[in-house]
C-alpha cells in the first residue's frame, strides 16, 4: 500500500526521514486550520446577514467551485 502526499509527492509509509515526515504533518495541520478558519468567518457573515448556515460539506462544495 502507498501513500502518497499531494503536495510533495513523497511516499509516506515508505519515508524514513523523521523531518519530512514531520513538514508533511505541519503543513497539513497549517493547511486544516486556514480552512477552519475561513469557515468560521463564513459562519459568522452568515450570521450577521440572517442567511441559513452551510454545513462544512456544503460549504466546501460552493468553495470549490
Amino acid at each position: 500500500m502507498r501513500m502518497i502526499n499531494k503536495s510533495s509527492g513523497v511516499d509516506i509509509l515508505q519515508c524514513d526521514d523523521i523531518d519530512i515526515i514531520r513538514n508533511i504533518l505541519i503543513d497539513s495541520i497549517c493547511d486544516n486550520f486556514k480552512l477552519m478558519e475561513e469557515y468560521g468567518f463564513f459562519l459568522i457573515k452568515c450570521d450577521r446577514n440572517n442567511t441559513p448556515l452551510l454545513t462544512p460539506q456544503e460549504w466546501l462544495k460552493l468553495r470549490n467551485k
